[in-house]
């Protein structure tokens, strides 16, 4: 007996031309995901970024720009400190042209003394509540210039500090790095910790006008660094007042304040004070550390209406209100206490 069997046929050709169709590194990249969330991550769905004010735009401290320091951290722009270790520095935000021909911000520091130290930009990323990210790989990409050798980006997680990637080129111009970090597994997510972004860091001996510079950085959750996240000034802002906030115009320097400030009229008849409740624009990160100043004179725990200045104290405050007050008031006052504060939460 014989048995015929039929197989359907194969159009081989068409078979190659199939697997000779070009996908690019990133359809590469989307093929070898072997996660749905992987893809999620590489096409940049949904909030990336864990920095926050990327682009430097918001500045409530008004510290534009900032020179003959040494050894003091600051808040060129929220959520972003540098310091020169031992050396004096000055540095700005600047409007940069990148090579792919962004527009952007960057920020830079400069050595203004000589010294075998090191130029000190960084973020603290709050990693409280984020228990996703232990164990896991992320990428973190910048673009980079500077003159300084030993120039890497670095890490410090909640256990240690890593110089990761090749040495950054010192040749002046501008480089688009990206470098991969795996976090530790059990990494701490307290209140108090954080994971600290460094986009150079690295001993020299530093000379005169020798700087480090950077621009649109990113931390993100994956193996691939993906498009740069924009996201609106409203945004941003939100997200930074959660760790600082003021009740006056942000990019006005505290104590140079002229306008009215808050406008209160409540007094305690009973106990002669007059109490001043005023509340924050979003919940802070914890309690802040809280400053009152005066409108007129900028002097701290101080007050003014329009016959006189009024020493104040604040009575009590949370994340999200507080409360001060005048003292000593033996007669009912009708007219408008005027103050403006300051309220830090940073990590």
């Amino acid at each position: 007996m014989t048995v015929k069997v039929s197989r359907p046929s194969i159009d081989i050709r068409g078979t190659l031309d199939e697997l000779n169709k070009p996908s690019g590194i990133a359809g590469n990249a989307m093929l070898a995901a072997e996660t749905p969330q992987e893809q999620f991550n590489l096409i940049g769905a949904g909030r990336k970024n864990l920095l926050i004010n990327s682009e430097f735009r918001v500045n409530q401290r008004g510290n534009t720009s900032f020179s003959g320091v040494v050894d003091a951290q600051i808040y060129p722009a929220d959520r972003w400190l540098t310091y020169g270790n031992g050396v004096n520095i000055s540095g700005s935000v600047y409007s940069v042209t990148l090579p792919d021909g962004t527009v952007a911000k960057s920020l830079k520091t400069v050595a203004t003394t000589a010294a075998a130290s090191f130029l000190h930009p960084y973020q603290k990323v709050e990693t409280y509540g984020r228990d996703f990210l232990n164990g896991k790989k992320v990428v973190l990409s910048a673009w980079v210039r500077t003159s300084i050798p030993n120039q890497f980006f670095r890490i410090c997680d909640t256990y240690s500090c890593y110089a990761l990637g090749d040495e950054i080129p010192y040749d002046g111009k501008w480089h688009k790095v990206s470098v991969t970090h795996t976090l530790p597994v059990g990494m701490n997510t307290g209140a108090a910790d954080f994971i600290q972004f460094q986009p150079l860091f690295g001993h020299a001996d530093l000379a005169v006008g020798d700087y480090v510079e950077f621009a649109l950085p990113q931390m993100e959750v994956g193996s691939v660094a993906t498009p740069f996240e924009h996201r609106s000034y409203g945004e941003e802002l939100a997200l930074c007042q959660r760790y600082y906030c003021q009740s006056y115009e942000s990019g006005t320097l505290a104590g140079s304040v002229t306008d009215e400030g808050a406008l209160f009229r409540y007094l305690d008849a009973t106990h002669n004070w007059a109490t001043f409740p005023f509340q924050f624009p979003t919940p802070m990160r914890l309690k802040p550390s809280l400053r009152i100043y005066n409108p007129a004179t900028g002097a701290l725990n101080s007050m003014r209406n329009d016959a006189s200045d009024k020493v104040c104290g604040i009575i009590a405050h949370g994340t999200q209100t507080a409360r001060a007050r005048i003292s000593n008031i033996t007669t009912y006052q009708s007219t408008s206490f005027k103050f403006h504060y300051t309220a830090d939460a940073e990590l």
